[in-house]
């Protein structure tokens, strides 16, 4: 499948015992048993999943839970990333970089509409960096992994493996399950003898049913490249030569080479299970109808209805297009495709917070709590693992009205950001009509149950918008003709909105509820909140409503937070942010890891977890790393001449902020001309906290 640069990986060798062995490692070996590679014979990327044992406690980065996502059993888009080879800086990374030439990144925006993500690379085994999982998690998009084999090394792998499938297929689930990703891509693309199929076969359903145990939302994919006799003959459809595997996992993703009318015969043989059919479109255009990059679109449509869709290598457009354009290339085509899918409402369990400040993780800068770090934190940055929920509907996005008027969102990295890098701005492309109505923008699609009372606060630069929640009883279906509508207005506006919906209509809330709190914070941010008994209802939209400007109105949105509690007072303002006091801090050995390690601990009860940790370096030499450019005289407690310059930002999990091995060999290579690093040297930790009643900031 595909192509690319071809890393050093892990290969199938002896069988060994089917409980042990099969974990991550930050060095390679030559079979399954004794690790996974990850495309960097340095082991430096491994730090994603290496367990530290730090004076007894267990420190790993925070993966999050897959959101439950309620699919209606329609056509589904699956994203299969191959990009570059796999394994990028940016992506694997796992505290992040603060010292980027430019914050340029792929990144997706559009989860809302991909069911299912692999990452891929044509390492053997394959297992996707923290950051994808997460940025996937948090919108309810499965992540998979990537198993491989192929041609002639493959043929010889495959030999091996199918002498143990249900040992192998076992150690594969138990990598998905200990590194919490959601099941795998199985990729094999190298003939099988006749006499190793009803292995093959047994593998194939073995991993599955050994996912689905440790996983029930689990998915397994068969890529169509080989037949039920073992001939390396891609299909580019479902046929009687390759439906048996069908039939033994959760899907197929077929070959890209189809011709019209392909997709129409995969239906009509997969029956009721037609949209587990991938039909396979390569953005790249190798042999795929209607040609490359946004024109991939046209193949899209051609498919219809008849099965699901299998989007290869959309990094096209990072890879191929101008950098400097990626942001506005990369819109285009996701929101092209957009327009083909069905919007999934992001799903929330009864008590569980709705939280975004719009980042996108990366930006030109960094805040916090409406704070611009430039003294400490003054270059580009890049950290996935910061993406939030970001607006269901694209990005950015157009709202055409009956009347005529137009009103666009577009996250914009900036510095003045609420959190993290970004925002949202809300714009119309000229004044709206001189009417005393509002207009809808839609944020958010949503099924968020509210129990007791139900808090929700927005931080936005002006306190002229309004909100509109669109609620329902629980127990009603999406499509519910009881709908009602609840106006969320600042202190002093009216109460009686009109309200225009895009494309057409208008309805006029039949609740309009004031702030009971509007507090001005740092940075011109202004914080609207609003206690609301919607008890025995669910949240299904969030809109922001904009209305008639002398001028054109922009609007800067800086996060939202939607919790529900039986609390009975009224919000409270946000609390500053506070310096924190380390309990511990060391550097020395751990474990099998073999090396020294940074970590920080620190006293959970008086020091809440922080929201960042920036690491800065200070040369000695009074040089910016990497360009000889003297940076000024220091005026801290640090030694060393230079000001420190920050080189990475992380998150925190249970208290602890560990620097791996792995991870310092990495920044010393970059920074210190492989000299080693030391934090009495060149190293200074700066936490940044900030936490409150509403969870901005929050980790």
């Amino acid at each position: 499948m595909g192509s690319g640069h071809c890393c050093c990986g892990v290969g199938v060798g002896g069988c060994g015992n089917a409980d042990g062995g099969a974990v991550a490692s930050p060095t390679y070996g030559s079979d399954l048993n004794s690790g996974v590679g990850n495309g960097n014979n340095s082991g430096s990327n491994n730090e994603c999943w290496w367990l530290c044992g730090v004076d007894g406690h267990s420190c790993i980065h925070k993966i999050e839970k897959l959101r439950p996502r309620s699919t209606p059993g329609g056509k589904k888009l699956h994203c299969c990333h191959d990009m570059m080879g796999g394994y990028l800086d940016k992506d694997c990374t796992i505290q992040g970089e603060g010292l980027v030439p430019e914050p340029a990144v792929y990144n997706i925006r559009n989860w809302q509409i991909i069911d299912s993500f692999c990452y891929f690379s044509h390492n053997r085994v394959t297992i996707p960096p923290a950051c994808w999982i997460n940025c996937g998690h948090i919108n309810g998009t499965k992540v998979l992994g990537t198993f491989i084999t192929e041609w002639g090394e493959g043929f010889t792998e495959c030999q091996t493996l199918l002498k143990d499938p249900i040992g192998y297929s076992e150690k594969l689930a138990k990598l998905m399950q200990r590194f919490s990703f959601d099941g795998w891509l199985l990729n094999i693309e190298n003939k099988i003898t006749p006499e190793s199929m009803p292995s093959l076969f047994l593998f194939v359903n073995t991993l599955t049913e050994a996912c689905h145990k440790y996983n029930p939302l689990s998915l397994v994919l068969w890529y169509d490249s080989v037949t039920v006799e073992g001939a390396l003959e891609w299909q580019n459809q479902l046929t009687p030569r390759n439906i048996h595997f069908f039939g033994l996992c959760d899907g197929l993703f077929t070959n890209y080479c189809w011709k019209p009318g392909f997709p129409k015969t995969s239906s009509e043989l997969a029956g009721a299970r037609k949209y587990d059919i991938y039909t396979g479109i390569d953005v790249f255009g190798r042999h795929t109808p209607f040609g490359p990059g946004f024109e991939c679109c046209q193949s899209v449509e051609s498919i219809a209805n008849d099965t699901s869709v299998a989007l290869f290598a959309p990094g096209w457009v990072y890879e191929n297009l101008e950098k400097s354009d990626f942001i506005a290339n990369n819109s285009r085509f996701w929101n092209q495709l957009q327009q083909n899918f069905a919007i999934q409402p992001l799903e929330f369990q009864p008590g569980e917070v709705f939280c975004t400040t719009f980042d996108q993780g990366y930006g030109n800068s960094l805040s916090v709590a409406g704070k611009n770090l430039t003294s400490t934190f003054n270059s580009p940055w890049v950290n996935i693992n910061f993406q939030e929920l970001l607006p269901s509907y694209g990005d950015p996005h157009s709202f055409i009205y009956q009347n005529g008027a137009s009103v666009s969102t577009t996250i914009v990295a900036s510095s003045q950001a609420f959190s993290g890098g970004s925002l949202l701005e809300i714009k119309s492309s000229e004044p709206l009509p001189a009417l005393p109505d509002n207009y809808a923008v839609d944020l958010f699609s949503l099924n968020y149950p509210c129990t007791g009372k139900t808090i929700v606060t927005f931080v936005v630069n002006c306190d002229t918008i309004s909100f509109m929640l669109k609620v329902e009883s629980i127990g009603e279906s999406s499509q519910s003709t009881h709908s009602a509508y609840v106006a969320l207005v600042s202190q002093g506006r009216p109460k009686n909105p009109a309200v225009h919906l895009s494309p057409n209509g208008t309805v006029t809330p039949s609740l309009c509820q004031e702030a009971q709190a509007v507090i001005h914070l740092s940075g011109a941010w202004i914080q609207m909140c609003f206690a609301l008994d919607l008890e025995g209802k669910r949240i299904t939209s969030l809109s922001a409503l904009l209305s008639y400007s002398e001028t054109s109105p922009v609007v800067r949105l800086g996060g939202i937070s939607i919790h529900s509690s039986g609390m009975s007072q009224s919000p409270q303002p946000l609390p500053q942010s506070a310096p924190i006091q380390f309990t511990s801090k060391s550097y020395h050995c751990s474990g099998e890891e073999s090396g020294d390690i940074l970590a920080l601990r620190w006293d959970p009860i008086s020091n809440p977890e922080p929201s960042y940790m920036l690491i800065h370096y200070r040369s000695s030499s009074g040089t910016v790393p990497g360009t000889g450019t003297e940076t000024g005289t220091g005026t801290g407690t640090e030694t060393g001449t230079s000001t420190p310059t920050t080189i990475c930002l992380g998150r925190t999990k249970n208290n602890w902020f560990v620097l791996t091995h792995a991870t310092l060999q990495q920044l010393q290579q970059r920074y210190n001309n492989g000299t080693p690093l030391s934090p009495h040297d060149n190293l200074h930790i700066e936490p940044v906290w900030y936490c409150g009643l509403s969870p901005f900031g929050g980790v």
